[in-house]
């Protein structure tokens, strides 16, 4: 894991602001950040006082949620293929519950210095919760200070694959019809094949296709085959918006591995789609 921490600067600069904060008094939970350099102090925990910032990718609150949450695409990525980020669970996802955990972990029985490859610049703190099925979490803060780097759940032998979901892409809709594709990457960020789904709002239905891509030369996906993969029957009773985000996090692995072990034995297709 590459750690991008915050400045010395900014670190005096939130320690200072922690002193003033309204969140210091009991019953003030969240404050709204105002800036946009994500050094807002959003929470402080009520009896450890650990301090959590809005943050950016890298660090804080937003890097905790856009990495570790229930509900992300998020992975790591190496020469060999990608890794899912590790990920709270759905009832351990929220801010109350990750500043729970983080102060169970504040504590010097707990520190980790064996896994504290920066040991001048944070304190890292590993614990098994025995009320959270004895998962072990990871507490990183900055050393001498209570100002929470990133707080995550430990996984161990995570799978490696060899592509890479990411993000639907909205590619048409009206009032009707919506045409959405899950591309899927390689290790070099070409994208080789999708997950699409028409959904016919009207008719209650979604017809699903897997879709092959052939990269060209001026950056741009060329499709150059579609398999048809099932109709679902949907009752669309809810915002769909929310569908969308169903499908946006779903896990497909089962049609993935099909996809996938498809891809490497057809010929053909191989063929016009590695050119």
């Amino acid at each position: 894991m590459e750690l991008n921490f915050i400045s010395k600067e900014a670190i005096a600069y939130i320690n200072n602001k922690a002193i003033y904060s309204w969140l210091n008094n009991p019953g003030f939970i969240y404050q709204f950040p105002k800036e946009k350099n994500g050094l807002d102090i959003i929470h402080i925990s009520p009896v450890k006082k650990l301090i959590f910032i809005d943050g950016d990718e890298d660090s804080g609150v937003t890097h905790i949620l856009e990495r570790h949450r229930y509900y992300t695409n998020s992975f790591s990525q190496s020469k060999d293929g990608f890794m899912k980020t590790s990920r709270f669970s759905g009832e351990t996802g929220g801010l109350p519950e990750i500043s729970a955990i983080a102060e169970v972990l504040f504590e010097e029985v707990n520190l980790a210095i064996t896994k504290n490859k920066f040991p001048d610049l944070v304190d890292v703190y590993d614990k098994k919760i025995p009320s959270l099925n004895n998962q072990k979490f990871r507490l990183i803060v900055y050393k001498e200070t209570k100002i929470v780097h990133t707080l995550f759940p430990v996984e161990y032998n995570k799978a490696i694959r060899k592509y890479q979901k990411l993000d639907a892409i909205i590619e048409y809709r009206d009032f009707e019809i919506i045409r959405l594709v899950l591309p899927y990457i390689d290790v070099q960020n070409i994208v080789r094949f999708g997950i699409g789904a028409v959904l016919k709002i009207h008719e209650k239905k979604e017809l699903w296709h897997a879709l092959f891509y052939r990269h060209e030369a001026n950056g741009t996906s060329t499709k150059v085959a579609s398999a048809f993969l099932k109709e679902v029957d949907v009752n669309y009773v809810f915002n769909i918006e929310i569908r969308i985000q169903q499908i946006n996090f779903y896990d497909f692995t089962q049609w993935e591995d099909e996809i996938i072990q498809h891809l490497e034995n057809d010929t053909e297709l191989r063929k016009n789609v590695f050119l």
